[in-house]
């Protein structure tokens, strides 16, 4: 029969044995985890310079571009509107520097701007889109056919399109309706 002294020595052999392992399985495998991730720290850290030398060339990049653009935009669309007026269009999110330099090349191509109409996020807001839908049918006026599309965008641009060019001899393209503006 096992003694008693025999039984616990085997078992604190075996709780030995198990702590040795776990001391001598963790020392090794740390070693290579961090190994690894030391490597993995210094790749990662070579792709955020590549990316931020990308970045400051991108930008010197678009830079230029934009000095090119500003340079030669009027050059490029001097008289391509010579008489023309021109009502332009923007949504509420828009710059008021891309606003008015879309302004001043309508100007350097000989257009007179003569309004602006700014949209608002309602206009583009998906979740108000049968707004927009009644609301372009409720103020369509006489003369003007909407498109046969059913989605909101196209018919308020059925309706705005009218509203804001002239026909060949220069007039509205669109009258006021007689009944108020009833449906």
């Amino acid at each position: 029969m096992i003694s008693l002294r025999n039984h616990v020595i085997s078992i604190a052999a075996v709780f030995l044995a198990l702590a040795v392992g776990v001391v001598l399985g963790s020392t090794s495998l740390s070693n290579r985890v961090l190994g690894g991730l030391a490597g993995d720290r210094a790749n990662l850290s070579k792709q955020v310079s590549d990316l931020q030398a990308t970045q400051t060339d991108l930008s010197g990049r678009l830079t230029d571009a934009d000095r090119y653009a500003l340079a030669t935009g009027p050059l490029a669309v001097r008289g391509a509107l010579d008489g023309k007026s021109v009502v332009l269009v923007t949504t509420a999110d828009a710059k008021t520097t891309d606003r008015d330099g879309v302004a001043a090349l309508l100007r350097a191509a000989g257009a007179t701007v003569t309004g602006e109409l700014q949209l608002t996020d309602a206009f583009t807001d998906p979740t108000k889109s049968d707004q927009l839908r009644s609301l372009v049918t409720r103020l369509l006026p006489a003369g003007v056919q909407l498109p046969t599309a059913a989605d909101p965008g196209t018919l308020a641009g059925g309706l705005i399109g009218p509203l804001l060019l002239l026909d060949k001899s220069g007039k509205p393209q669109a009258s006021p309706r007689r009944d108020g503006g009833r449906p």
